[in-house]
C-alpha cells in the first residue's frame, strides 16, 4: 500500500492507494498526527477511494482503538472515504462514536469534499463571531 500526506490550513489529508496493509497505515497515521499537532488542525481526511478494496471491519476497529496511542485528540474530526458497504460505514461511525471519536464516512469523494467544505465554513464563521 502506498500513501501520500498533504496539509493545508484546515486539514491533513491522507490518500491511500493499492492493497490495504495495516503496518503502512499505522505509519501513515503516526505521520498525520505529527502534522495535525504541528499545524493545530482538527480535521483528518482519509481518502481510501484508490484502494483496491477497503480495509476489513476488524482492521478498522483495531485502528480506532489505537488513535489516542498514535497521537490523535478526541477533539478532532475524522472524515473517511471508503468503498465499504453502507452497513460497514455506519458500523465504523458507531464504533468511533462509542469510543469518543467523531468519524464521518462517505462512499463518494465528492460527498466527503462537500461535507468538509461545509465544516470548514462553519468553523470559520464560529471563529469570527464575537461573544459580548
Amino acid at each position: 500500500m502506498d500513501y501520500n500526506i498533504s496539509t493545508n490550513t484546515y486539514l491533513v489529508r491522507l490518500t491511500l492507494e493499492g492493497t490495504p496493509q495495516m503496518d503502512p497505515l499505522v505509519k501513515a497515521l503516526q505521520e498525520c498526527s505529527g502534522f495535525i499537532n504541528q499545524y493545530h488542525s482538527n480535521l483528518l481526511f482519509i481518502d481510501g477511494s484508490r484502494l483496491v478494496y477497503p480495509f476489513d471491519i476488524t482492521d478498522k476497529f483495531s485502528i480506532i482503538t489505537k488513535l489516542s496511542e498514535l497521537g490523535f485528540s478526541r477533539k478532532m474530526q475524522i472524515v473517511v472515504v471508503t468503498s465499504s458497504t453502507h452497513f460497514e460505514r455506519n458500523t465504523l461511525e458507531t464504533m468511533g462514536y462509542n469510543r469518543g471519536w467523531s468519524i464521518n464516512t462517505f462512499k463518494k469523494l465528492g460527498e466527503a469534499k462537500d461535507w468538509i467544505d461545509a465544516y470548514i465554513d462553519i468553523n470559520n464563521a464560529e471563529n469570527h463571531i464575537k461573544v459580548c
